[in-house]
């Protein structure tokens, strides 16, 4: 156990009260949930939301899509990491429990938001473990991949085990540190030098300090900017959500997009 884990331990956010904004039944062709990283909520997650919502309307499903905001429960920078799993790991369980299961379930985290992802799904393969579930989907965009300690590397061994399919979207050049390595346990995509990036702009607020700490860390936020872009419903011929294989799509194999 890492120092920061054991002090994240020893006095652990409480997160019992951390729930989806309504409970989603059977009524839905599934759920999809989108964890921010520690800025919050931000344009590029609505504009995913959008992406997804609009996706389905044409493939004619009607999934659950949910940005989760759980800046109520984000610590520092030591923590962040650890209250994120705590989050995930709740939500999960939550899900789990719920009858009917989802008949589909993709989950997508982004920056520090990936531990809580990551914890999602896996905390909701093991409490559905035993009892039938819909195969998981989970997309990380540009995760962070450490726990307090830079050089502890958490993320790097372990996301995307627990996912029927894991995928990983990333740039090698930013400068957010643990972000511009590919991830052995996903299928990766490195979208540094794809077409759209030239012309990714982050928001104008007029405050210059924020608007410059935007433009600082665009590249970080390029690849949800990209999945928004490029997002696509796939259904079969029965209208169901199909979730790609990794059979087809292999774990730590690295596509470049252009």
């Amino acid at each position: 156990m890492s120092a920061s884990e054991a002090r994240y331990r020893a006095n652990p956010t409480d997160v019992s009260n951390a729930r989806l904004a309504m409970r989603p039944r059977g009524e839905y062709d599934g759920i999809v949930l989108i964890f921010h990283g520690a800025g919050g909520p931000d344009r590029e997650t609505d504009d995913l939301r959008a992406a997804v919502l609009a996706a389905d309307r044409r493939c004619n499903v009607n999934r659950f899509v949910e940005v989760f905001d759980w800046r109520e429960w984000l610590g520092g920078s030591d923590r962040a990491a650890f209250d994120a799993q705590a989050i995930g790991e709740t939500i999960g369980k939550q899900l789990a429990m719920d009858e009917p299961s989802p008949r589909s379930l993709h989950v997508i985290g982004t920056s520090v938001g990936a531990f809580a992802a990551d914890a999602c799904v896996s905390s909701f393969v093991e409490y559905r473990e035993g009892r039938p579930r819909c195969r998981v989907r989970l997309t990380l965009t540009d995760p962070f991949t450490s726990r307090g300690d830079l050089s502890e590397g958490w993320g790097r061994r372990n996301f995307g085990r627990s996912a029927d399919f894991a995928e990983h979207i990333f740039t090698s050049d930013g400068i957010v540190p643990t972000t511009n390595e590919p991830l052995p346990h996903c299928y990766c995509l490195d979208v540094t030098r794809t077409v759209e990036r030239k012309s990714f702009r982050p928001p104008f607020t007029g405050n210059i300090f924020k608007d410059l700490g935007t433009w600082v860390l665009l590249g970080h936020q390029w690849p949800m900017g990209y999945l928004a872009r490029r997002f696509e419903t796939a259904v079969n011929e029965a209208g169901e959500i199909v979730v790609p294989d990794h059979e087809e799509l292999p774990r730590g194999k690295i596509r470049l997009v252009e």
